[in-house]
């Protein structure tokens, strides 16, 4: 093998090594450009870094290829700190793994100088191990990417405002530091057997400190979501019971006021001015009576949600799309105890189907919300309706990035899909008809 082929094959899988140590393992993943120029990042760094060529000294190519990388990946996603996170758990869980593959290697006498000697010998060992680890890191990434959009994605605003998710970020750093110290004097030193026993200790410590940290921040991060939401349930309760008594003052007021309504009307019957009634009635008495009649009616058909949560989080919603001019219907037939699924799961849902139809429908003329419940005997179905513009790609709205409110959106019905596949007894239906977006949502009991 002559020294440039060697070369050129060394710097090409090394830099696919580069992409499955650092990319497998995140959230967001980044696309193939941006996976394509990391690509040619580590490919030009690693040759500079080869004998005879030795541009970069190994002090000097180790860091850059790997602080070069981990901020790459950070800068090119929104998410960063998420990002940044999964990059970090990703070289620890390779450089675990790559380390005690060496150690099973050496205890057959197949040790890094024997590489450093046999460039076919060292090419092919990068070869096999970095497809094995192909096929390990993208199975993790999937179920790690499922669990979060599953259980997790409802802390992703939290993780980028936490103080502990800071401190986790730095011991991370200080992590990737460690073990940078250790493939540097690897490195100069030929790598003999003690150094890999060094370093496979202090990579798998580093891997499982670093996954109970993130395991507690979960944690704590889900209980403080949970405490946030049963605030914002009680809150939202407390203003349906004023809303109720309101309306309870507002019947009691409309019995002293009515008569003088009717007195109104006195004027133009002594005047038999009955076109001038007319115009008043219909101008200003009943558009008022109408639009009162329909939100206390809306709101008092929430008596028929029994279920705390989702009766104030539907009830939240009424009130927003109040605010935004629109003509909100809630459909209650019968009362309604229980659903078939976790109420911070539900009420995700909710929150999301309700924020895009409220945003959809008050951007049109009609400036419709329909919200209905139906509870039968092996079902109870949920209806929302809104009036929306033309959409014509409605599985397009489904996937991670996409949203026809703009760039940097698209995430909401992502998750809501990704909620309800986790459930086998609920389906979800959603179609465009006649300048209407329906969202569907089936559950069996």
């Amino acid at each position: 093998m002559s020294l440039f082929i060697y070369c050129i094959i060394y710097s090409l899988l090394t830099s696919f090594s580069i992409l499955i140590s650092f990319t497998k393992l995140l959230i967001y993943q980044i696309n193939f450009k941006q996976k394509l120029l990391l690509f040619c990042f580590s490919f030009i760094m690693t040759f500079l870094s080869i004998p005879p060529i030795s541009l970069l000294p190994v002090i000097i190519y180790v860091p850059c290829l790997v602080v070069g990388s981990l901020l790459f990946i950070t800068i090119v996603q929104k998410h960063f700190i998420t990002n940044f996170i999964c990059a970090c758990f990703n070289y620890f869980l390779f450089v675990c793994l790559n380390n005690l593959i060496l150690l099973i290697c050496y205890q057959f006498n197949f040790t890094i100088l024997h590489m450093e000697n046999n460039p076919f010998a060292e090419c092919a060992f990068i070869f096999i191990q970095s497809i094995i680890f192909y096929f390990i890191f993208t199975y993790l990434g999937t179920i790690i990417r499922s669990f979060y959009f599953g259980k997790f994605s409802i802390i992703s605003e939290t993780i980028k405002t936490s103080k502990i998710t800071y401190l986790l970020c730095a011991e991370l750093i200080v992590g990737i530091f460690i073990i940078l110290l250790n493939i540097i004097y690897g490195i100069l030193f030929h790598y003999p057997q003690s150094i890999i026993v060094f370093n496979t200790l202090t990579s798998i410590a580093l891997f499982i400190f670093t996954g109970i940290i993130i395991y507690l921040i979960i944690k704590t991060l889900l209980k403080q979501h949970q405490l946030a939401l049963q605030l914002a349930e009680a809150k939202a309760m407390e203003d349906y019971t004023h809303r109720l008594e309101g309306l309870y003052t507002e019947l009691r007021l409309f019995k002293h006021d009515y008569l003088n309504i009717l007195s109104s009307f006195h004027g133009f019957l002594m005047d038999e001015d009955y076109e001038g009634l007319k115009n008043y009635f219909e101008n200003t008495i009943l558009p008022a009576g109408q639009s009162l009649a329909s939100k206390d009616i809306s709101i008092g058909r929430l008596s028929n949600l029994l279920v705390p949560e989702i009766k104030g989080i539907v009830y939240t919603k009424m009130l927003t799309a109040f605010i935004a001019d629109l003509n909100v219907t809630l459909d209650v037939k019968t009362p309604i105890t229980s659903f078939p699924m976790e109420s911070t799961d539900l009420v995700r849902i909710f929150g999301i189907l309700l924020d895009n139809s409220i945003e959809s429908g008050k951007d049109t003329k009609e400036k419709i919300l329909y919200i209905g419940f139906l509870d039968t005997e092996k079902n109870i179905y949920i209806k929302i309706k809104n009036s929306s513009k033309e959409i014509t790609n409605i599985s397009a709205l489904f996937q991670l990035g996409t949203s026809d409110k703009g760039s940097g959106r698209g995430i909401g019905l992502f998750e809501v899909n990704q909620i309800i596949e986790r459930y086998g007894n609920c389906l979800l239906n959603t179609k465009y008809i006649d300048g209407f977006f329906i969202q569907e949502i089936e559950f069996q009991k």
